[in-house]
């Protein structure tokens, strides 16, 4: 069994933003930037990254992808390198949408496992949705008022404090009050009636942050009349004129604005000036070192994908985050109230971020269950069931181990993830214990994800006995590709 130094000195870890620079030094770049290995590489080299990458860009080339000319994107990251919609907006960060170039092509990377496309605050978001109809093919210029008034709309909502006094609060000064009540460092060292009060408020800003994302439209569920009546308070105070604020989550619901927002926010189409920094196709990467895979599609089918239901996504509204704590405290001795706070945290955003990408290798699989009779509600209950039931006994297994639990997480990378080793012998008992903890709550919710994928694919594939027989004749061992380690 390998030591923790000896797994540090022969695995390492592959860092997401460095393996696009590993990618485009396997592909022959002579600057390919930031990198998780050093490059060139040799030919019988071991290390994960080079491994992975040469790998991959093996495989593109059987399938016949252009690599020409890779490297990174041309376009800076400046403010200048936006357009004045964007400026007009507040808007700042110039950075390009564009991770990198090949085959002519400017594309976005992210890892397979799952992504963030967007979160942009207040001032980015409301440009993002004024952008929106420029996607729309003939667009009406009622539409182009609404996403103007929209995006107005937004900035203001999201900004602080008037987005905190909306939510009735955050958790941010809470937490810091009760910590320095109690001279503690970690909200799980306050007695349980602290925590209480915690938790009893983070429900309650949650709750908040769903009925406001109903309100603009992008809610997984539809505005009830509660959210109508507070939207329409909102828009006075705003001055937005009734008829038009009525007309706003109709309009920020609709599938032509998703379809504009998803595609603004992935590519920054009408966001920058410079060609090179406006992403037009998107590139995943699978972490399996024994299977190395990628998905490479254009912008206008990985959206297509998205609103069809083949990409899981979610589209809501979130806090940014409150102050430090060095800030908040020097704040409470000063005598600040809550609300003076609020007024310093960072406010909210709109979110966009997809689930897991299929890779090339799995698009046969895929077609094919698209002509599979599909579960029914029971079916699935049952297996959601039976994945709560194991995952349990999986979590009590690992809290009863301790010791197997660290060496687990050691051999498989992830303890370095959570924390360094040296510092977190010098740290408390129990913060060492919170880290393990949450380090099985992870694995564990990562656990049931494959349980459940597994269940559901199996349990396919038994209503489907056809199916099931041409891929045990295409492959005997049959393999599930599910890396569920993987953050």
């Amino acid at each position: 069994m390998k030591s923790y130094q000896q797994f540090l000195l022969s695995e390492g870890k592959i860092d997401a933003t460095k393996f696009e620079g590993d990618l485009l030094a396997a592909m022959g770049a002579s600057s390919p930037g930031s990198t998780n290995a050093k490059w060139p590489a040799h030919k019988n080299s071991k290390v994960p990254a080079v491994v992975l990458a040469r790998g991959i860009v093996k495989k593109m080339q059987k399938d016949g992808v252009s690599l020409g000319d890779p490297g990174r994107t041309s376009g800076g990251s400046s403010k200048s390198d936006l357009t004045d919609l964007y400026l007009n907006m507040g808007a700042k960060s110039g950075e390009p949408k564009t991770d990198v170039q090949f085959g002519g092509m400017n594309l976005s990377v992210k890892q397979a496992g799952g992504a963030q496309i967007m979160a942009a605050q207040g001032p980015e978001a409301a440009a993002i949705i004024q952008a929106s109809v420029k996607h729309i093919p003939g667009v009406s210029a009622e539409a182009a008022k609404l996403a103007t008034a929209a995006g107005e709309m937004v900035k203001h909502v999201l900004a602080s404090p008037g987005f905190y006094d909306f939510r009735g609060g955050a958790v941010r000064p809470l937490e810091l009050r009760a910590k320095k009540k109690h001279g503690v460092d970690k909200v799980s060292e306050l007695p349980d009636e602290e925590r209480a009060k915690i938790q009893a408020m983070s429900k309650k800003v949650g709750a908040a942050d769903k009925s406001l994302s109903r309100m603009l439209g992008i809610g997984s569920e539809p505005a009830s009349k509660k959210d109508i009546e507070e939207f329409a308070g909102l828009a006075v105070q705003l001055g937005i004129a009734d008829k038009i604020a009525k007309g706003i989550p109709g309009f920020l619901g609709a599938e032509s604005t998703k379809r504009g927002i998803f595609t603004e926010a992935a590519t920054g189409k009408y966001k920058f000036k410079p060609k090179s920094s406006i992403a037009d196709h998107m590139f995943a990467w699978g972490t399996d070192l024994e299977n190395p895979a990628y998905g490479l599609e254009t912008a206008d089918h990985f959206i297509n994908e998205v609103l069809s239901g083949g990409v899981k996504y979610q589209y809501n509204v979130r806090d940014r985050g409150g102050v430090s704590s060095a800030k908040g405290n020097a704040m409470i001795d000063a005598g600040a109230t809550d609300k003076m706070i609020n007024a310093k945290a960072r406010g909210g955003s709109i979110r966009f971020s997809i689930g897991k990408i299929a890779l090339k290798g799995w698009q046969k699989l895929i077609e094919d269950e698209s002509c599979m009779v599909d579960l029914d509600d029971g079916e699935r209950q049952f297996i959601t069931e039976m994945t709560d039931e194991l995952g349990e006994i999986h979590r009590t297994y690992l809290t009863e181990n301790i010791e197997q639990v660290e060496m687990f997480l050691i051999q498989e990378g992830f303890f370095d993830r959570l924390t360094d080793l040296k510092k977190a012998a010098k740290s408390k008992i129990a913060d060492y214990a919170n880290k393990v903890r949450d380090a099985v709550t992870f694995v564990v919710d990562k656990l049931k994800e494959w349980i459940k994928f597994v269940g559901e694919w199996t349990m396919k594939l038994a209503k489907n006995p056809g199916a099931f027989m041409t891929v045990f004749q295409l492959d005997p061992q049959i393999r599930f590709d599910y890396n569920f380690i993987s953050a």
